[in-house]
């Protein structure tokens, strides 16, 4: 998918606009601030909240950048869950590049799931096993929820010892507080 540097405006949503994206390319596509991605209530089972792809599987995500507001206040009896900027997961033959996230990323104070379950928040990327390079974060990334395992980062929540992150940095805020 080529969005030629197309912003997608006042986009609503309580999911990402691709949800599992396989052996894809996905370039030059802008989130603008006028958009949203929330998600209020309960669910269970594994949850992805996130501007572009939920998960991505020998993926390339090149140019493409969040200024959306993504946040979540629920309850959930969930193992996973996955909220970030761009992409909510990517797996180890995945790569992102050039991408930025400037939009606000908030898990509220309100949010529980079992004590078992993870979380994980990111401004780029929420759980990343691939290669991240010349990423870029100002946007707020906060997480107040209260669970057993969080993992919360301006560019990435969690990277896996196989994962890469090179000349990208983190300019915005960074909060974790439970309950």
């Amino acid at each position: 998918f080529n969005g030629n540097g197309k912003k997608l405006i006042n986009f609503k949503s309580s999911q990402p606009l691709f949800g599992v994206c396989q052996d894809a390319t996905i370039k030059g596509l802008n989130f603008d601030k006028t958009s949203t991605v929330e998600f209020k209530g309960n669910y269970t089972g594994e949850k992805i909240l996130a501007a572009l792809a939920g998960s991505i599987v020998n993926t390339t995500i090149q140019n493409c950048s969040n200024n959306a507001t993504i946040s979540m206040d629920a309850i959930s009896t969930t193992s996973q869950t996955y909220v970030s900027g761009l992409v909510g997961m990517a797996d180890i033959d995945s790569y992102i590049e050039n991408c930025t996230n400037g939009g606000v990323i908030n898990v509220a104070a309100s949010t529980q799931a079992d004590v078992d379950s993870d979380f994980y928040v990111g401004g780029v990327v929420a759980y990343n096993e691939g290669k991240v390079e010349q990423a870029f974060a100002n946007g707020s990334v906060s997480s107040g929820a209260v669970v057993g395992n969080s993992y919360v980062g301006g560019v990435v929540g969690f990277n896996t010892e196989e994962a890469t992150i090179n000349t990208s940095h983190n300019a915005g805020a960074v909060n974790y507080s439970a309950g």
